[in-house]
């Protein structure tokens, strides 16, 4: 349980928590560490909180641009909450 409480405490938006409706709670975990041939890696994985049905996410993204990177990851992260929600 304390576990959790630091993990939904995290201060990293960006990623699977931007794509979530303000208000719900996401314990997650992220990482950025450089990958293969110059590129850089993010990570972000976590429970999503929803209200009927948690679940959860995990979104592993590889390329040039952290910005880009975190945009997709919040984008998958609104698809399945969005998918949940239905």
């Amino acid at each position: 349980q304390y576990a959790l409480e630091l993990l939904s405490a995290s201060e990293f938006k960006r990623g699977l928590v931007s794509g979530v409706p303000t208000g719900v709670t996401v314990a997650h975990k992220f990482g950025e560490a450089p990958g293969p041939a110059g590129t850089k890696q993010l990570h972000d994985c976590g429970i999503v909180y929803h209200e009927s049905a948690p679940y959860l996410l995990c979104v592993m993204t590889r390329g040039a641009d952290i910005d880009k990177m975190a945009r997709a990851i919040a984008a998958l992260s609104n698809l399945a909450y969005r998918e949940v929600d239905a």
